[in-house]
């Protein structure tokens, strides 16, 4: 099953799930919720430690929080406590987390709701992941309403079957395309992709996260980058290690990436192996973290050459 996770937080060491649901905007998606619970409460154990299942009202009068092998009911202040408290016993350097509001500017993620909205339309007759804020709306209320930073995260797709972690970036870079958009472009964002990555090595049986470049024109190419190996160090501003790179297509192409994904390994490698693709491994990055180039130019590294030579099955390099 192929699913968004509302929220990922590590807290002493254990890796926390949760999934918001608000009764009185999501009842079209309910039979989808409901399936995607029991997955989640399958995991549990396995690729992560706990789960808690947040029923909600829209107007935050009523709160019903099921995990830990309990139901418990709360009002918006019972809540926002149970909350808080969870969000300050995370382990992690503070410093480096953001508040929610700044992670994304709309509530709603468009692009992966439209996405999910093809994917279900022909199993799920009543689906439409565009009411679904993924808690949003709530967390900012209960973080707002003490001026604390969000320590949590959430998952833009995560498949069960197999494991990968998809994170979908929006190129806003009119210098840059979404064959040739890369993290080292932007260092100083490193904690969100170290936080993906650590999740990444709980969740995936063989390491794969997935980043999916993406941008307002739907006629450009997307881009695909398979993480293979990243630097968790947050004192250098290195990011991945290794790499392979896709040129995707367009955006209905995405939609048949997941599918042989779900469907297993063996078809998810019969399907990228027809699309251009570039190899980055760790002699590449030896000439993107190029510590001189770094300081020279306003600690940038060196990216010119990400993205440049994408390769057809047939030999052919096909420049970006």
């Amino acid at each position: 099953m192929i699913f968004t996770i509302d929220r990922l937080q590590i807290v002493n060491e254990q890796l926390i799930a949760f999934e918001f649901y608000n009764i009185d905007v999501e009842k079209c998606n309910e039979q989808f919720i409901k399936e995607k619970v029991e997955v989640l409460k399958g995991l549990v154990g396995t690729k992560i430690d706990v789960f808690y299942f947040i029923r909600y009202k829209d107007d935050f009068s009523y709160f019903e929080v099921e995990g830990n092998g309990k139901v418990d009911h709360y009002d918006f202040k019972q809540f926002s406590s149970w909350f808080l408290e969870l969000n300050g016993q995370v382990t992690n350097d503070k410093d480096s987390s953001k508040s929610v509001g700044s992670v994304r500017n709309e509530n709603l993620d468009i692009y992966v709701a439209d996405l999910l909205n093809t994917y279900y339309r022909e199993t799920y007759e009543t689906i439409d992941f565009s009411v679904d804020d993924n808690g949003l709306k709530l967390v900012k209320a209960v973080l707002d309403s003490c001026g604390e930073s969000t320590y949590g995260f959430d998952l833009d797709l995560y498949c069960s079957n197999s494991g990968v972690i998809f994170e979908f970036l929006k190129r806003e870079n009119a210098y840059v395309t979404n064959l040739t958009a890369h993290p080292a472009r932007y260092p100083w964002n490193k904690q969100k992709f170290v936080s993906l990555w650590n999740a990444t090595r709980r969740m995936s049986e063989n390491n794969r996260l997935a980043l999916i470049n993406y941008s307002d024109d739907p006629t450009e190419s997307v881009g695909l980058i398979v993480v293979q190996d990243f630097d968790t160090n947050m004192r250098n501003r290195r990011m991945s290690l290794s790499e392979i790179a896709y040129n995707i297509g367009k955006k209905e192409d995405i939609i048949q990436l997941l599918k042989a994904i779900e469907n297993g390994r063996l078809e998810a490698n019969d399907y990228l192996s027809h699309k251009p693709k570039e190899v980055r491994n760790r002699e590449f990055f030896a000439t993107v973290y190029d510590e001189g180039y770094y300081y020279k130019h306003d600690k940038k590294w060196n990216c010119s050459n990400i993205g440049r030579n994408y390769i057809l099955g047939n030999g052919e390099t096909k420049k970006a």
